[in-house]
């Protein structure tokens, strides 16, 4: 399939051929949708709102791997040949509206249709790119650079989704991102609204000054 062909692969397509197979389901918001350890027996398709992927050390530390947002799937440990338990905690970061997809029925989408086949390795190929890129962040960046280039994302995400609701996430949650304390998140924000480089101390509103902060390029993960 030609590359323009496959970048107008949307949720519809999914959604199409899942028919009355898809389970319609609605979390509030902040609701934990799994834990880590849970049974693997679904995927879900984001419809409306955010979710966030989390891992909590033994200490009670909490990391979050992943911010998702209308038209993304999580949970493919489902998908593996031995369904694993659920390696991360997903928790509603605003009110959500997803499809949950169970496993026999992704795999024989997965299987039998080239379509939802390349949908759903472009989907994971994203994901791990984003993943090397927060890695490669966390090595080449300080704490200043990380938390501009996180507001920049979610700046990008504003522009390309005007319909989607990007979620107002709080200081501790960025600081989970990023790898620092609150504490620091939050003189962070101070100086960036000091410095007229954002708006609010949420970071919704960001200018382009914040580029020059975040220094390399961002890369940009499109969304089907």
């Amino acid at each position: 399939m030609r590359a323009d062909a496959l970048s107008r692969i949307s949720e519809a397509t999914l959604l199409g051929s899942l028919g009355a197979t898809a389970k319609d389901i609605s979390f509030r918001k902040r609701q934990i949708i799994y834990s880590v350890g849970d049974t693997s027996d679904s995927i879900y398709l984001i419809k409306v709102g955010s979710i966030k992927l989390t891992v909590v050390s033994a200490e009670g530390n909490e990391a979050v791997t992943a911010i998702l947002k209308g038209g993304e799937l999580f949970g493919p440990e489902t998908l593996d040949i031995t369904p694993s338990r659920r390696v991360t905690n997903a928790i509603a970061l605003t009110s959500v509206r997803a499809a949950k997809i169970d496993r026999n029925t992704m795999m024989e989408l997965v299987l039998g249709n080239p379509t939802i086949c390349l949908l759903f390795m472009s989907s994971l190929i994203r994901r791990i790119t984003l993943l090397q890129d927060e890695v490669a962040g966390n090595l080449l960046y300080n704490s200043e650079q990380r938390l501009a280039r996180t507001l920049l994302s979610f700046a990008q995400l504003a522009e390309a989704h005007t319909q989607q609701h990007v979620p107002s996430l709080s200081q501790q949650e960025l600081a989970s991102i990023i790898g620092v304390t609150r504490q620091r998140v939050n003189v962070l924000l101070k100086q960036f609204r000091t410095l007229g480089h954002i708006d609010d101390a949420r970071g919704h509103h960001v200018n382009k000054s914040l580029r020059e902060v975040a220094g390399a390029e961002l890369i940009t993960h499109n969304t089907q």
